[in-house]
């Protein structure tokens, strides 16, 4: 019983986002996977750094695969406007959903700033993108777990953040259901917010009905700030290498 009422409460997953989150050498950006008995879905973009406040509006996604700023047309009955970027001012999009209604398998496409800054190239065999260096080295930056699973080597989104001096977001839709009701696994519905250096998120849970099911749902983001342009890596501000001296 207390396992089950430390999944419900997601507390794992509570303990990953304030942890690990952004920390690992590779993070997943887009998809899903299962976390503690949850489903997890992710996705990312990027701020302004004079945008950040509208990120703690709500713990939505301000950036998703269904607002992820592809070009296209805004405005009324009276006036319409041409936009490169259909997101509000400030957000960015790293990824773009490709829809094709049925008629071939939708994927998802990284920016193509990101791509040629980075200057990654697509290696069919591995479904991965390769940054690729001036002395013949290649590094491997972009995973393809499947056509809509991502995972970015996360020095390239900090360096990316780091020239662009935008934040990176940083989202995640974390939700598990158990038959039953709540009273069932000693709980009552719950409802809580939490805004704590950089991190904003909702936990809630309660029963649905018909059918009867108890659910929770851990929904929010995760703010990181960009280093300082010096430190992104790409020229004029790349390390200068250090050769052994003989």
């Amino acid at each position: 019983m207390d396992g089950v009422k430390e999944i419900i409460l997601q507390t794992k997953n509570v303990e990953y986002i304030k942890r690990n989150l952004g920390k690992e050498q590779w993070i997943q950006v887009s998809g899903h996977k299962d976390m503690n008995a949850a489903d997890a879905g992710f996705w990312c973009g990027l701020v302004s750094l004079n945008h950040i406040d509208e990120v703690y509006n709500d713990v939505g996604w301000d950036v998703s695969a269904n607002e992820q700023g592809n070009p296209g047309f805004e405005g009324n009955e009276y006036a319409y406007q041409y936009k490169a970027n259909l997101l509000k001012d400030g957000f960015e999009s790293i990824l773009y959903y490709r829809d094709f209604h049925g008629v071939e398998e939708d994927y998802i496409e990284l920016s193509q700033e990101f791509i040629l800054l980075n200057n990654l190239r697509y290696n069919k065999n591995s479904k991965s993108y390769w940054a690729m260096y001036e002395n013949g080295e290649s590094e491997e930056a972009v995973k393809y777990i499947d056509a809509t699973t991502i995972q970015i080597k996360m020095k390239f989104l900090r360096n990316y953040s780091s020239a662009k001096q935008m934040a990176i977001l940083l989202f995640f839709d974390i939700r598990t259901k158990f038959d039953g009701k709540i009273s069932d696994f000693g709980l009552e519905e719950f409802n809580t917010e939490s805004k704590d250096n950089g991190l904003f998120y909702g936990l809630w849970g309660g029963d649905m009905n018909f059918p009867t099911y108890v659910y929770s749902v851990l929904m929010g983001k995760k703010i990181l700030m960009p280093a300082p342009i010096e430190e992104c890596g790409y020229w004029p501000y790349e390390k200068e290498e250090s050769y052994e001296d003989f």
